[in-house]
């Protein structure tokens, strides 16, 4: 199982209309593979890694 691949992502993308919220599930590990699938469009994560990535964004971009 492979989650969300970004080529399923980007179809979903292009026939949803824009009031539709595209989550990814699974697949979604880093804080690098969250900010890839929120350029993609997505604007839903389903991740089992949330503590990490959240630490590496505070890391990143500061506290706030």
């Amino acid at each position: 199982y492979k989650g969300a691949t970004e080529h399923d992502l980007v179809l979903m993308r292009k026939h949803a209309a824009l009031s539709v919220q595209i989550k990814a599930a699974g697949g979604v590990r880093t804080l690098d593979d969250l900010l890839r699938v929120k350029g993609l469009g997505v604007a839903r994560v389903g991740a089992t890694t949330t503590a990490s990535i959240l630490d590496e964004a505070k890391k990143r971009f500061g506290p706030n």
